[in-house]
């Protein structure tokens, strides 16, 4: 499940939405918290409203703030002290469950004597569905509501259990998990933060890699608390654990256990025939490219060792040399470039600095496409755009460059005719 933090003083922002549908895209479970109540311009009621609209979801209140006499928030409350409040409730409920809207009409239309334990339970049971989404409130620079944050995601989210009823059968006792993030260690080397779906892993573990059909032995299994880090003598089905040993093992990456994945013929199709083992992470292709060297020629084999390895926690970071032997460097934008040759410099101590840099938009085209060229005055390295279902694709192009102001008006009518 997610917790998606709104700013309570302006409700859903831009960025909110992309988040909102990639959890939509992948079906993931969804509370949502509003966040700083304890400033003046705070505005529970556009919030709500705002989350309605833009999000399109039904939000129910299932904490409420409490204010002191000087109008600062001090807490937080289940039931609330507003019977407005408590009627917008029950009658959101009421709309999309027909035990809420029976109890509601059985009861004169009196929220007060429905039961707090009947609300509850058909907020987890619409949330489940998809119809409703909790709404949580607090202040996360005070600490206000983020103990009840806590408790109500516990009590609404499913639990990881929910996962492994959807394994296939022959995989119920059998040891099956991901890995949701590897990375690389100076001392302990490959680190994969893995979560098991069913069985029980323990060091020494015999693992097989559905992707790369190789097989490693778990060294150590570690729970991380923050910055805690302890050894773990097992980890039981539904657990997170940090698993050291296998070399081979990436970021998406499914696994059984080995014993199993001798007896089965074909065991990708079984990962790909199941929804829940089906590993969804993809990563996009680098846009953006700066070949980059070390402040002096003895450091250079060096840095390209540490940008090897930043390789292992980023995937979207590339990195190999081209025909002149110049290091160059990939990522998703300029700005993740530069957070990566910080690092280096921050971390390890290399002065990395970027030579030159290049921007590429190149997108697959489709068959159905149709390209439109005509000639702009001034320089330009690409004058070919690619026209798909309405949208813009700029085919092979490097850099665009309007070397004089007459080629304004050029341009203005190519985009009249798109």
């Amino acid at each position: 499940g997610s917790l998606v933090v709104i700013d309570g003083t302006r409700g859903v922002e831009a960025q909110t939405v992309t988040v909102w549908r990639q959890l939509e895209k992948f079906h993931v479970p969804r509370l949502i918290f509003l966040n700083k109540l304890d400033r003046e311009k705070r505005n529970i009621g556009t919030c709500m409203s705002s989350i309605r609209d833009t999000l399109r979801t039904v939000p129910v209140l299932i904490n409420h703030p409490v204010f002191d006499q000087d109008n600062q928030l001090v807490g937080v409350t289940v039931r609330p002290s507003c019977p407005a409040v408590l009627t917008d409730t029950v009658e959101s409920l009421a709309e999309v469950d027909e035990t809420i809207e029976e109890l509601y009409f059985a009861h004169d239309c009196d929220p007060t004597k429905v039961p707090p334990q009947e609300i509850s339970d058909c907020i987890r049971r619409q949330f489940l569905w998809g119809k409703v989404t909790p709404v949580c409130v607090g202040s996360g620079l005070t600490g206000v509501g983020i103990g009840s944050c806590l408790d109500h995601m516990i009590q609404y989210l499913p639990s990881p259990l929910v996962a492994i009823s959807k394994l296939p059968d022959v995989l119920q006792n059998e040891i099956c998990g991901v890995v949701f993030k590897s990375s690389l260690d100076q001392t302990r080397g490959v680190l994969c933060q893995t979560r098991l779906y069913s069985g029980t892993l323990k060091p020494r573990s015999k693992l097989f890699n559905t992707r790369t059909e190789s097989s490693g032995q778990v060294s150590n299994l570690f729970h991380i608390d923050a910055d805690k880090v302890t050894s773990q003598d097992s980890c039981e089905a539904g657990g997170i654990t940090m698993v050291t040993g296998c070399k081979d093992f990436r970021t998406g990456d499914v696994f059984v256990s080995q014993s199993f994945a001798s007896k089965v013929v074909d065991i990708g199709e079984l990962v790909q025939s199941n929804r829940v083992l089906r590993s969804t992470m993809s990563h996009g292709k680098p846009l953006f490219f700066c070949s980059v060297e070390a402040s002096d020629s003895i450091s250079n084999d060096r840095l390209e060792k540490v940008l090897t390895d930043m390789m292992f926690e980023d995937p979207t970071l590339t990195v190999k040399r081209n025909s002149n032997g110049e290091l160059i460097l990939g990522g998703t934008g300029q700005l993740h470039l530069s957070v990566v040759r910080e690092r280096v410099r921050d971390e390890h101590g290399l002065d990395c600095k970027a030579t030159s840099s290049e921007l590429t938009t190149e997108r697959p085209c489709p068959s159905n496409s149709s390209t439109f060229t005509r000639g702009l005055s001034g320089s330009c390295d690409s004058r070919s755009l690619q026209l798909s279902r309405g949208r813009l694709s700029w085919c092979g192009m490097q850099v665009l460059k309007l070397a004089k102001w007459s080629s304004l008006p050029s341009l203005v009518h190519l985009l009249s005719v798109l």
